[in-house]
């Protein structure tokens, strides 16, 4: 791969990662177009994003780890992650072998769930129910899974991750500056997960 393919790729994976479109789809399609397709050099790309994600957040993660002991809020903000990250762990694990071989080779799909995903984004940002929850932090146990059973939705190539749980948020109805916020938060266990 030349140093100028890495770098476009990069380029594009920056313009698309904080955005609700999915990064790993425009990763593939460009791949594709310059005829570099490396599946691990599109998962490896995206840990650049996990770090700004990290330093973006630092002071709030380094708070939450120090306060894990004897702050329920904490205790909380913790627990609210592990049990969102659950239902994209489990699909990962019993379809990722499906998604890799048949879904990520099938560019009809990328396009359609392109399509897809911006029509439901249009639709719930119409119809959306009134928010309750106004700061992510505060997320209920149960509405953090429900934005968790989302993510699995980006599982198919096309569909973004982010664009997924903010989506999931709003329908659980989180206000969308906490819906987007959350969404990050999901983004480090998420990706620490596939990195792992």
């Amino acid at each position: 791969m030349s140093y100028l393919v890495a770098a476009v790729l990069g380029v594009i994976q920056g313009l698309t990662e904080f955005l609700p479109v999915s990064s790993t789809a425009h990763l593939l399609i460009a791949g594709r177009l310059v005829g570099y397709e490396d599946p691990a050099f599109t998962v490896m790309i995206q840990s650049g994003s996990m770090l700004a994600i990290l330093w973006l957040y630092r002071v709030k993660i380094a708070g939450v780890v120090r306060g894990l002991p004897s702050d329920p809020s904490a205790r909380h903000f913790a627990l609210m992650l592990v049990i969102a990250v659950v239902p994209a762990l489990l699909a990962g694990a019993l379809l990722g072998d499906y998604v890799q071989t048949v879904l990520y080779e099938s560019v009809r799909v990328i396009a359609g769930a392109f399509i897809v995903g911006g029509l439901v984004m249009l639709v719930v940002e119409r119809f959306r129910p009134v928010p309750t929850v106004m700061e992510a932090e505060h997320t209920p146990i149960v509405r953090a899974f429900g934005v968790g059973v989302c993510q699995v939705l980006a599982l198919v190539p096309g569909v973004s991750r982010s664009g997924a749980t903010i989506v999931g948020g709003m329908l659980m109805r989180l206000d969308r500056p906490a819906a987007a916020e959350f969404s990050f938060f999901l983004a480090m266990p998420t990706m620490a997960a596939a990195f792992g």
